[in-house]
């Protein structure tokens, strides 16, 4: 995903400067906030791609993905599909705000095109892997939902698998092509559940050497 918005990505740059404009910030104000998307919403995805209708959401979502982004309807669904709750999002909109010192209305005002910047980068980032592992699946004929990004989504969530690929590997390689492709370590569920009980330990002993730091997941 997009951490931070490299020189030379004239798309990037392009959205960065709008949005700083439209809200009355910074470009580094922006690019501050769309670095802390990438790491919530890493978070975000890990915990959603372990369930099989959450995996076949995302990847749904992928394909929905379009270089100018979504309008601003299909922005704010995309965010909620990604994030849950208005209230997860208001929490995000508040994080967001402190990293980057402007005000939360400011931060909520331009969160949804960031976090679809960030999904349109997700969706670069994967596009060559899945349609590797497409190519490799047998044609579903008739059965085509006519997209590949639907037709991976549809098989998922119907619980199959299809080709070389059983519904478990299927959903295990998915996972892992959209794991590499926003920068987060595939561990799977025993993995992430292992980390997210760790996680209050990890922060107790922070405090007690006077540090109060977040958990790492």
């Amino acid at each position: 995903m997009l951490k931070r918005v490299e020189e030379g990505d004239t798309r990037a740059e392009q959205v960065v400067a709008m949005l700083a404009q439209r809200a009355g910030m910074s470009r580094g104000q922006v690019e501050v906030m769309a670095a802390e998307v990438a790491r919530k919403l890493a978070h975000s995805l890990q915990r959603l791609t372990l369930s099989r209708g959450g995996l076949a959401d995302v990847v749904q979502l992928l394909g929905e993905a379009v270089p100018g982004g979504a309008d601003a309807d299909g922005a704010m669904r995309h965010a909620q599909v990604l994030f849950g709750s208005q209230a997860n999002l208001d929490a995000l909109a508040t994080a967001c705000a402190h990293r980057a010192g402007v005000g939360i209305e400011q931060a909520a005002q331009v969160l949804p095109a960031i976090i679809e910047m960030q999904v349109v980068a997700l969706a670069d980032r994967s596009r060559g892997a899945l349609t590797d592992l497409f190519a490799r699946l047998p044609s579903l004929f008739h059965w085509s939902l006519g997209s590949m990004h639907a037709d991976i989504a549809d098989i998922i969530r119907r619980g199959c698998g299809a080709g070389p690929f059983d519904r478990g590997k299927l959903r295990r390689q998915v996972r892992s092509i959209i794991a590499e492709a926003a920068g987060y370590a595939h561990t799977g569920a025993a993995g992430w559940y292992a980390a997210r009980a760790l996680a209050p330990a990890r922060v107790a002993v922070c405090k007690l050497h006077g540090v109060v730091t977040r958990p790492l997941v």
